[in-house]
């Protein structure tokens, strides 16, 4: 793996039932093809793998099984997190590549086939299933092998059920995306349209998974370059022309960190909100309304119980959340990932 902008290590994620199978997710980029292709700069890669039965700190290599390849042009807007949602599925969030119409034009008119693979279409067939069937999902048979056009899955979040064992194949469509009969659209995408997404986040709180599933993203928006996004993801929508959540020029022009749905015990008077910032170390919250449902932006004051500095001195780098659902702040105190000065905090409510 090679890093220095965007490419390298992109997202690990752990199976909801890890604990009992040991499986996780990688996503990395890689200039190791598997299949012939055309243009390409690198090809963005999702892998499970399993823990070694002997070591279940280390995961046993052998058992890579390769489940999505996806073609990049160029080393921007990569996206490429991994996450599980309390549905049980897969989500996985992709940036738009940067891809421009001549892009777009010079790999939708490639003709010819890679030599043992058969590619999609960019606006694919209907797929014809086989008759296998593995509980409220349809088998993927032929996503192994890798799409060679880059307007499928670029600028998409992926909904995939990897729980297909019994089929044999890497993993399956739930019957619940909004594109599963479709014949002009991927069945994996379950919302598209988004630029760069930093980071998204899954509220963990139990809910009605079929109608309020919130996923919360921050995203750069492709109208206003100036400007960044938080953008709540609903099955089926085209975040092209969708309004966003929340729509602002970042602080002291600094990039949007996308955070976490707060869940956690200690801080009692964040519990629901939306909890980010950006790159410069100011933070803010966004919080749901129970009576009209629509989120609401407030500042969140860092310091003792009787202070309040209002800006955290450093760079935010990310946020982290544990299995209690307390949020974390990774930083550092210069911008530069090279330095090796990172620092751990954890958000706690000073009156607790």
């Amino acid at each position: 793996m090679q890093g220095g902008d965007e490419r390298g290590l992109l997202s690990l994620a752990f199976h909801p039932n890890y604990k009992k199978n040991g499986k996780l997710y990688v996503s990395y980029t890689t200039n190791q093809e598997r299949w012939a292709i055309g243009p390409h700069d690198h090809i963005l890669r999702v892998v499970e793998y399993t823990v070694s039965r002997k070591n279940p700190h280390q995961v046993d290599l052998r058992t890579a099984r390769v489940f999505l390849e996806v073609a990049e042009l160029h080393r921007k807007h990569l996206g490429g997190q991994l996450l599980f949602g309390p549905d049980g599925f897969l989500y996985v969030i992709l940036g738009d590549g940067m891809i421009t119409l001549d892009d777009m034009e010079e790999m939708d008119g490639l003709s010819q086939e890679p030599s043992g693979c058969r590619p999609f279409e960019t606006k694919p067939p209907s797929v014809s299933f086989p008759a296998c069937r593995c509980g409220e999902s349809v088998p993927r048979t032929d996503i192994h092998m890798a799409r060679p056009f880059l307007s499928d899955f670029t600028g998409s979040v992926l909904r995939l059920d990897v729980d297909a064992d019994t089929c044999n194949v890497p993993y399956s469509i739930p019957r619940s995306n909004p594109h599963f009969n479709s014949t002009n659209q991927p069945p994996e995408v379950f919302a598209h349209g988004l630029h760069d997404p930093g980071r998204c986040a899954v509220d963990r709180h139990p809910t009605d998974i079929n109608i309020n599933l919130t996923i919360l993203c921050s995203d750069a928006n492709g109208k206003n370059r100036s400007s960044a996004r938080i953008l709540q993801i609903i099955k089926g929508k085209d975040y092209e022309s969708e309004p966003s959540l929340l729509e602002f020029k970042p602080f002291s022009n600094g990039p949007l960190v996308g955070g976490f749905v707060y869940r956690g015990c200690q801080s009692e008077r964040l519990y629901g909100s939306y909890v980010f910032g950006d790159r410069n170390g100011n933070f803010l919250t966004l919080q749901q309304s129970p009576v009209s449902k629509q989120w609401q932006e407030k500042p969140l004051c860092l310091g003792s119980g009787g202070s309040c500095r209002g800006y955290f001195s450093g760079h935010i780098l990310g946020f982290g959340e544990d299995e209690l659902g307390e949020v974390y702040i990774l930083s550092s105190s210069k911008s530069m990932t090279q330095a090796h000065n990172g620092k751990l905090y954890k958000i706690v409510d000073p009156k607790r």
